[in-house]
């Protein structure tokens, strides 16, 4: 199976059948975030808590009060604690960790 979907993806996918079919559990991710009103900063926080390291993409959506998307940004989670920066205007209302749906994960507080 995995010989076929790296002939269809024109690429090794080693590592990510290693990751979501051979190691157990799913990404356990903590995700917190600030803003700093004086530099117009949105500062992202995420961290692994599962054994073991998950890579995957992930997304974001900054929101503001009338639930309208600000901005969205996608970023490579490749170490089990990261942070990353984007410039926004104004302060978000919300900030929504992977908004479409697309990673397998249970959010931990």
């Amino acid at each position: 199976f995995q010989a076929v979907m790296e002939d269809a993806a024109e690429k090794p996918l080693g590592d990510f059948f290693q990751q979501w079919l051979y190691q157990p559990g799913q990404p356990e991710l903590k995700f917190s975030w600030s803003y700093d009103e004086k530099k117009h900063l949105l500062h992202l926080k995420l961290e692994q808590n599962q054994p073991g390291k998950f890579v995957f993409p992930v997304e974001f959506a900054a929101l503001n009060a009338a639930g309208e998307v600000m901005a969205t940004a996608r970023f490579i989670c490749d170490t089990r604690s990261a942070d990353w920066v984007l410039p926004l205007p104004q302060s978000p209302a919300r900030v929504d960790l992977d908004p479409n749906t697309r990673l397998l994960f249970r959010l931990v507080k």
